[in-house]
């Protein structure tokens, strides 16, 4: 009977081991790619925004089916960098979002399709979004690799707020002045990503104006986070740079006086 007990106990033991040598390997894994995967989303957001929405809207060879991926794309590389598990539970549900969103893209003749997707690739970024600030501006040190997610934040935000400009057009047409054809998908996504962007950063040239109440409230919503978002970054990193230098004058003065006890 005892020797069952512990034959029992000890392969229970054996599995506990086992499970946590996976996890920390895992763990380890995750850790090596995590850079990696923060670039690699960096460089793939300035490539969509610079580069890939303004080829589709020009006429060129492009596939306009590439730009509805790309959230698929994001989500991916946003559980790879995420650190908590509730952040990845938010990049896992993102992930199975834009795959209903490649889905009801192939339905764009519909408008109620249009409409769906839109309202899922707001909740796609939405989530992507809130997932990324939470690991960027995490407790601890400042490093690249938060300063390049604070760039990929950022984006993303410009990114969103194009979704929503989006949608408000879809629900009533004269929201906006100076925008193309609805039915002209690639270079309407276009144009509401340039509108987007400008008024991000506050250039505003004036060819696209907001005509409804709800597009000038958000329009005036989009130029604050503008604002105040790189004020906000600026003053986390000034933060986490005396944090660490405070760290160590600390562990500087903890070591000489080790030195003069030993002494």
């Amino acid at each position: 009977m005892r020797c069952n007990v512990r034959c029992v106990w000890s392969a229970d033991k054996c599995m506990k081991n086992s499970i946590n040598i996976v996890g920390d390997a895992i763990s380890q894994l995750h850790e090596s790619r995590r850079d990696a995967a923060m670039v690699a989303l960096l460089v793939t957001q300035a490539i969509t925004v610079y580069g890939l929405i303004p080829a589709t809207a020009s006429q060129s060879n492009v596939p306009v089916g590439l730009v509805g991926v790309l959230p698929l794309l994001f989500s991916a590389l946003v559980v790879l960098i995420t650190r908590t598990e509730w952040t990845f539970a938010i990049g896992s549900i993102a992930f199975a979002l834009s795959v209903a969103i490649i889905v009801l893209d192939c339905f764009q003749q519909y408008p109620l399709a249009l409409l769906g997707a839109d309202v899922l690739a707001i909740a796609t970024f939405l989530l992507l979004t809130v997932a990324i600030f939470a690991t960027v501006f995490a407790p601890g040190r400042f490093s690249v690799y938060r300063a390049l997610g604070a760039i990929v934040i950022y984006l993303n935000i410009g990114l969103l707020f194009t979704l929503v400009f989006r949608l408000i057009t879809l629900l009533s047409v004269s929201a906006f002045s100076g925008l193309p054809q609805v039915s002209d998908h690639s270079g309407f996504r276009a144009t509401l990503e340039y509108f987007s962007f400008s008024t991000l950063t506050s250039v505003g040239f004036g060819d696209i104006l907001p005509v409804s109440p709800m597009a000038r409230g958000l329009t005036i919503l989009e130029a604050s986070v503008g604002h105040l978002y790189p004020a906000t970054v600026l003053a986390r990193i000034v933060s986490m740079a005396m944090q660490a230098r405070g760290e160590h004058h600390e562990n500087e003065a903890g070591e000489t006086k080790n030195k003069l006890f030993a002494e």
